[in-house]
């Protein structure tokens, strides 16, 4: 009886794989699909480990390794088959297995057809997969070019993609060289441009960490001084064994509707187990017109700090990397107590520096002195708030004037040119060298310097706190661009360097 059983369970096994319902299990070693398709891509092709993992991962997504499969695709045609030829691309497949003696139904006769099309009408997609390093990260790289040059699937499939490269196929075939990065990336993370207010807006995308198992994501909204407005966390709990997530999976807890007119920042954050990451990071509106998103493909996430236990940003989840231009800045401020973050774990950098925290940032490097009895003109200045002796302090000084004499705009942005005239008319008051004055004729864009900050940017560029934004090749003055926190830190830097060498700033307690 039990032999009975088992022969039935036997010929059961047998018959689902040869139909590929069972196309990835192995059957008392009989060879798979799965491993069939492996050794094929591997020793016909000659792709590596990394480029078989990430064709694996597409046909896993498309037909789940049945060469039977059918599906009528959004497009209103059919498609057939292990990466499921569509409409076209299915008949031409019937075509050329006839037309050379191989069944199209066959796992053989799929696979020399899919040598025939990267041979031949796919060869970017063939060169693509040949120039793949042989890595975690190559093969996820394969896996999403894949998806784009050969299946031609919409980018929110990606994400699925590399999850099933980076938890199930480079596991197993991935016997090419380990990663020797750490970072967590986002594969094609969708993110808004412009929202109608009271639209909702559908997250896409995936997060995939290089080498360490992911232990938390978060999409959220920001307002400008960093806090969440509407957002939502994932903690992955030990032994969940997630390298890559979706970013989907978070899409309830994102509530664009709720969002009024105005401007906001989107940030997907991660952590794997060896930090924090910030994956991606952009400002969008939300205004009158209507809804529209862009997808970046893979955006390489910046590490928490990224130099060390010892990194005064450490603590923020976007502190540029230890490369980035902007880093050493930031350390400086934070070191010297000049800039705190907009919140307990961000510091904003790409967020505008408003004209609240311009004045509490010198008011700091002054020593934060007292206001003795100095009167508030400013209707929109409010007592006891965080900025308001710095207010009062830098226009009793004279370093900074009001919109009018009633008004200071505490949170509007302050312009490069603005910038540069402050600082100046503060070396002033501080009797130091405001006198030297460089040819502005360089910068292209020279002439839409107002008239009124011409000398404040000359002096800038003579002092060498202003050096310019590079744009193909040339430096540009950038006058009515918005100051990012981030330079101004770097402008700090170089201006207590080179113009108050002497100066110690101490951190307030």
């Amino acid at each position: 009886m039990k032999k009975r059983i088992v022969a039935a369970l036997l010929s059961l096994v047998i018959a689902l794989s040869l139909l590929g319902v069972l196309g990835t299990v192995s059957v008392f070693g009989a060879e798979t699909v799965e491993e069939t398709t492996y050794k094929f891509l591997t020793t016909k092709l000659g792709l590596n480990n990394a480029a078989a993992c990430g064709i694996m991962a597409n046909i896993m997504c498309e037909c789940s390794f049945n060469p039977q499969a059918g599906d009528i695709d959004t497009n209103g045609l059919y498609s057939y088959g292990l990466v499921m030829w569509n409409g076209p691309r299915y008949e031409r497949l019937q075509q050329w297995c006839k037309d050379n003696g191989y069944d199209y139904t066959t796992v053989d006769g799929q696979l020399r057809y899919l040598r025939y099309e990267l041979q031949n009408g796919e060869a970017e997609t063939y060169a693509a997969m040949k120039a793949v390093p042989n890595t975690f990260e190559g093969s996820v790289e394969a896996t999403v070019l894949f998806a784009e040059l050969f299946e031609r699937c919409t980018k929110t499939s990606y994400g699925l993609r590399a999850y099933y490269d980076a938890n199930r196929y480079w596991p197993v075939y991935g016997t090419g060289e380990p990663s020797s990065l750490s970072g967590i990336y986002g594969v094609s993370c969708n993110y808004p441009v412009n929202i109608k207010k009271g639209d909702s807006y559908t997250l896409r995308g995936a997060v995939v960490s290089y080498t360490s198992y992911l232990t938390s994501v978060t999409a959220g909204v920001y307002d400008s001084s960093g806090r969440m407005l509407t957002g939502k966390s994932a903690t992955l709990t030990p032994g969940s064994n997630y390298f890559a997530y979706e970013i989907r999976s978070l899409d309830s807890g994102v509530v664009f509707g709720l969002l009024l007119a105005g401007t906001y920042y989107y940030r997907i954050t991660a952590s794997n187990e060896t930090g924090m990451y910030t994956v991606a990071e952009h400002k969008f509106t939300v205004s009158s017109e209507p809804t529209s998103g862009v997808y970046p493909g893979f955006s390489t996430g910046s590490p928490s700090g990224g130099c060390g236990p010892d990194c005064p940003g450490l603590k923020f989840i976007d502190m540029p990397a230890a490369t980035n231009w902007a880093h050493k800045g930031i350390d400086f401020v934070l070191e010297q107590g000049l800039f705190e973050g907009t919140s307990p774990n961000t510091f904003e950098p790409s967020g505008s520096m408003t004209r609240a925290m311009l004045v509490t940032v010198l008011y700091r490097l002054d020593g934060s002195p007292g206001i003795g009895e100095f009167e508030n003109p400013f209707e929109d200045v409010q007592g006891g708030r965080w900025y308001t002796n710095a207010v009062l302090w830098a226009a009793s000084c004279g370093v900074v004037k009001g919109m009018s004499k009633t008004s200071f705009d505490p949170y509007g942005s302050v312009t490069r040119e603005q910038m540069a005239t402050i600082l100046q008319r503060y070396t002033e008051m501080k009797h130091l060298d405001y006198y030297n004055r460089a040819d502005l004729a360089s910068f292209p864009d020279n002439g839409e310097v107002a008239g009124w900050a011409f000398d404040g940017f000359s002096w800038a560029v003579a002092c060498d706190v202003i050096h310019g934004t590079k744009v193909g090749g040339a430096s540009y003055l950038d006058p009515k661009g918005t100051a990012t926190r981030a330079q101004v830190a770097v402008m700090l830097k170089r201006y207590v360097e080179n113009v108050i060498p002497d100066v110690s700033v101490v951190p307030n307690d």
